[in-house]
């Protein structure tokens, strides 16, 4: 119930929280209360494959998001699949941070 409270939210800083894999599902389980995130900081949490496939269930719920900041994690080439097939829901995504990750 807590969560629809979400809905006014425009901006989110989680970053250097370590929320990992386990975090980021609880992250997707809230996503449909998110719908007006437009910046979702998660940098620095050692957020995986796992999590990512969290974060493109929830993509559908996420369309406003325009920036993601997901450096410094440990996302390697399976988690960026799973932001590839989540990014027809992603369409007002201009900015994706990735650096400092396992990718390629």
């Amino acid at each position: 119930a807590a969560a629809e409270h979400l809905s006014y939210l425009t901006v989110i800083n989680l970053s250097e929280n370590n929320i990992g894999d386990e975090g980021m599902k609880s992250l997707g389980a809230a996503a449909e209360h998110l719908s007006n995130l437009s910046y979702i900081d998660l940098s620095h949490n050692n957020i995986g494959d796992e999590g990512m496939k969290s974060l493109g269930a929830a993509a559908e719920h996420l369309s406003n998001l325009s920036e993601i900041n997901l450096s410094h994690n440990n996302i390697g080439d399976e988690g960026m699949k799973s932001l590839g097939a989540a990014a027809e829901h992603l369409s007002n995504l201009r900015v994706i941070i990735l650096s400092s990750n396992n990718i390629g």
